[in-house]
């Protein structure tokens, strides 16, 4: 026997049903897919002391975004951070973000802007792993699996990138 349930019954599931699929296909397409991070390397001596991380991040959407924060289980603290001259004097500041343009890059490399990590685990050294979460005003996080360089491995890189 079929049984008569109303046609705001068969909206309402009709419109239900049209949300979800476009939920899912929005996911598959969000700004999460357009942040790509590669370059990526953790400078640190070992003994719970700080350390920097240098990476590169590739905007590949028509839409600017901005790093504006990062944390690991590793440090108590990630900071972003810049080197600026003053009067012929290099300092770190604090920085609130740095800018991604559209369908851009930005750097973060050793005397420029960069992550520092405060408080490193007494187990991060040089030849182990960190996973970095790099927060974004617009896009969803991205999660890196990061090595940890000394600080003489980190020069010798430099170089042979030159």
């Amino acid at each position: 026997m079929l049984r008569y349930v109303g046609f705001p019954t068969v909206l309402l599931s009709a419109v239900l049903a049209c949300a979800f699929v476009v939920t899912e296909a929005h996911a598959k397409t969000s700004a999460k897919t357009a942040i790509h991070v590669k370059d990526v390397k953790v400078v640190a001596g070992g003994g719970g002391g700080p350390g920097a991380a240098y990476l590169t991040i590739i905007n590949k959407s028509n839409k600017a975004d901005k790093l504006v924060g990062a944390k690991s289980t590793a440090a108590s603290r990630v900071m972003i951070h810049e080197t600026v001259d003053e009067d012929g004097v290099l300092k770190m500041r604090h920085a609130k973000s740095f800018d991604i343009p559209a369908s851009g890059k930005l750097v973060l490399k050793p005397g420029g802007r960069h992550l520092m990590l405060m408080g490193l685990a007494p187990e991060v050294k040089p030849g182990t792993k960190i996973t970095l979460e790099l927060q974004f005003q617009n896009a969803e996080p991205v999660k890196v699996t990061v090595p940890v360089l000394s600080p003489a491995q980190a020069h010798a890189d430099e170089s042979k990138a030159k």
